[in-house]
């Protein structure tokens, strides 16, 4: 009953959060539909997947324009698989934010979330993500002309 209510009321934060700030709902995606929304600006990822596991934060855009923003997770560890989590994705300190719904990925699975942005940024912002039960696997990206 206590997983049902924080479902729900993750759900409720997640609807409320993108009519706040603009996001869309997320994607889960494999192989090449990943995040094709505008041209790739950046892919910034941390560990090794090959060996264990990598996070990579997307960014797809023109300059200081972002049209797209995304958060990945890959293991090959038998242990972390099958799992479930939802990822978290901010620009700046948090002037834009972005928060996924749940998401279930298998051993060698690489999965994605993210959201158009379509906005412009600050030369030399922060594109940071992490997925909430890798909270130290957080790597960031630069908006830069």
């Amino acid at each position: 009953m206590l997983k049902r209510v924080r479902i729900l009321l993750g759900a409720l934060a997640i609807v409320l959060l993108g009519v706040v700030s603009g996001g869309s709902a997320a994607q889960a995606t494999t192989g090449s539909d990943l995040g094709n929304v505008g041209v790739l600006s950046a892919e910034v990822c941390t560990g090794n997947a090959g060996l264990d596991y990598s996070v990579c934060v997307i960014v797809r855009g023109t300059g200081l324009h972002v049209d797209y923003i995304g958060l990945t997770r890959h293991t090959n560890v038998a242990a972390y698989a099958p799992w479930t989590d939802y990822g978290k994705i901010s620009i700046g300190n948090n002037i834009y934010y972005y928060q996924s719904t749940y998401v279930t990925g298998q051993r060698t699975q690489r999965i994605e979330v993210g959201t158009n942005v379509g906005l412009d940024f600050a030369d030399g912002m922060q594109v940071c993500g992490n997925w909430n039960g890798w909270p130290g696997k957080r790597p960031c990206a630069t908006i830069h002309s």
